[in-house]
C-alpha cells in the first residue's frame, strides 16, 4: 500500500496575526500574568498544605494538643514568621521530620509563652521562659522546631497534674538554675513587692522550722557521702560535657513516664534552689479573694518540705557517722580544697557559702507534698484554653497593626 504524504501548508505571518485577534482579542498581557499568578498560587498552597498535614500529624502524637488547637497554633507560627519579615529562611528539606519545617527563636516564644501559657502570667515569666527554651532546645542551635514548641507550651499549660510539677522541680535544677541566679537575683519594678512578701514568707517558714523539737544531729565535717552529695547539688563544673550531660539527663526525665524507676534517677533539690522553686510557686498564683487561703497552703506544704529535707539530713549524717576514719579524713581534706576553689564565674564555692549543704529533698518528696495542697492541686489541673488564648493573641497583632514581636512583655 503506498504512503501517501502530506505535504506542509504555510501560512502567512500576517494571516497568524489576523486570526489572533480576532478569536482572542480578549486576552491581554495583564491578564495572562494574573492567570499565570493564581495557577501558582495554587500551587504554592497545595504545597504549604500538604506540608501543614504532615506536621500537624506528626506533632498529634505527643497528645499536649488538640487537632484545632495545632492547626490554629501552626497557622500564628507562619503568620508571625512571615511578618517578621527576616532573612529568607532555609529551603524545606524533606528529608527532615515534618516539625523542622517551622522553627521559632526566642523573641517570639517568649511572646506565645506569654500569651499561652498560665506560667506566663508571673513576675518571673521571663526567667521561666528563658529556662524552659534552653531545655527545650536540644540541639541548641536557639531555635525550637514546631514539636518542642508544642511540647514547651503543652507542658505547662494542658499536660497532667504530675508532668506540669515535674517540670517546674526541673526548671530549678542545675544546669538550669545555678546558685549565681538566685542568690543575686534582679527584680522587676513591679515583681518588688512580690519578692519582698515571698523573703518575708520564707523567713517565716524556717523560723518555725527551726523552733520545732526535732532532734537532728549534724556533724560538724562532711564525710565522703555528704561531701559528693553536696557537690552534686550546689557545685558548678567547669566542663562543658557536664552541662550536656545534665541537660540530656533532665530532658529525658520529663519526657519519661512517671515510673518509679525514672523518679529514682531525678538529681536531689538542695535547699537554695528548693527556696527559688518556692518562690516561683508563691508567685505563681494571682491575686484572689480566697489568696490568704491558698498561701497558707503554700506555706504549710513547704515548712513540711523544709523539714523533710531535714530529716533526710539527719538520716544521711547518722549513717556517714560509722564511716571508716581514713575516708574521713579524706573528705576532710577534700572539703578544704573544695573551699578554697572558687566556681567558673569566679565566685567563692556555692558549698562553702551554702547555709546548709546537707539539705536537700527528692522529685518524690516534693511531688507527694505538693499533691497535698488542694489549691496546688486545682491550679496545675486547670486545661488553659488554648483556642481562646490564640485568638487574643491574634486580635492584639492585628489591632496593632504590626508584629506581635512588637509587643513589649511577657506579662501582659
Amino acid at each position: 500500500m503506498a504512503k501517501i504524504y502530506l505535504l506542509p501548508q504555510s501560512i502567512s505571518v500576517q494571516t497568524l496575526i489576523y486570526e489572533a485577534y480576532s478569536r482572542y482579542g480578549s486576552l491581554t498581557i495583564g491578564g495572562i500574568e494574573r492567570l499565570r499568578l493564581k495557577h501558582r498560587l495554587r500551587v504554592v498552597q497545595s504545597l504549604e498544605d500538604g506540608i501543614e498535614k504532615n506536621v500537624i500529624r506528626s506533632v498529634i502524637v505527643d497528645k499536649y494538643m488538640k487537632l484545632e488547637e495545632l492547626q490554629e497554633l501552626l497557622s500564628l507560627v507562619r503568620e508571625e514568621l512571615m511578618s517578621q519579615r527576616k532573612s529568607e529562611p532555609d529551603r524545606y528539606d524533606p528529608t527532615q521530620p515534618p516539625y523542622e519545617a517551622y522553627k521559632v527563636d526566642f523573641d517570639l516564644f517568649r511572646i506565645l509563652f506569654g500569651g499561652l501559657s498560665p506560667w506566663g502570667k508571673c513576675t518571673q515569666a521571663e526567667s521561666l521562659s528563658a529556662r524552659l527554651f534552653r531545655l527545650m532546645d536540644r540541639n541548641r542551635d536557639g531555635l525550637l522546631n514546631f514539636r518542642e514548641l508544642v511540647q514547651a507550651i503543652g507542658m505547662t499549660a494542658t499536660a497532667d497534674l504530675t508532668q506540669r510539677l515535674k517540670l517546674l522541680y526541673t526548671l530549678h535544677l542545675p544546669p538550669l538554675l545555678m546558685p549565681a541566679e538566685f542568690e543575686s537575683p534582679t527584680h522587676s519594678a513591679d515583681g518588688a513587692e512580690v519578692a519582698a512578701e515571698a523573703t518575708d514568707f520564707f523567713d517565716s517558714m524556717e523560723q518555725s522550722v527551726a523552733s520545732l523539737d526535732m532532734p537532728i544531729s549534724v556533724a560538724e565535717e562532711p564525710s565522703v557521702g555528704t561531701l559528693s552529695r553536696s557537690t552534686s547539688l550546689n557545685s558548678q563544673p567547669g566542663d562543658q560535657s557536664w552541662e550536656v550531660q545534665s541537660m540530656g539527663s533532665l530532658r529525658s526525665m520529663i519526657a519519661s513516664k512517671d515510673s518509679p524507676l525514672d523518679l529514682k534517677t531525678v538529681p536531689k533539690m538542695s535547699q537554695g534552689h528548693f527556696i527559688a522553686l518556692w518562690k516561683t510557686l508563691y508567685d505563681m498564683f494571682p491575686a484572689q479573694p480566697e489568696e490568704q487561703e491558698t498561701y497558707h497552703c503554700i506555706a504549710s506544704i513547704g515548712t513540711l518540705l523544709l523539714q523533710l529535707g531535714d530529716v533526710g539530713k539527719k538520716f544521711y549524717v547518722e549513717r556517714e557517722e560509722s564511716e571508716d576514719s581514713l575516708l574521713l579524713a579524706a573528705a576532710q581534706q577534700a572539703s578544704s580544697v573544695i573551699e578554697r576553689s572558687p566556681d567558673r564565674n569566679g565566685n567563692p564555692s556555692s558549698i562553702a557559702s551554702s547555709a546548709d549543704p546537707d539539705w536537700s529533698i527528692t522529685v518524690e518528696q516534693f511531688l507527694a507534698s505538693a499533691l497535698t495542697g488542694q489549691a496546688i492541686v486545682d491550679f496545675f489541673s486547670k486545661r488553659t484554653d488554648l483556642m481562646e488564648a490564640m485568638t487574643t493573641l491574634k486580635n492584639r497583632r492585628f489591632n496593632r497593626v504590626h508584629s506581635l514581636s512588637d509587643t513589649p512583655t511577657l506579662n501582659g
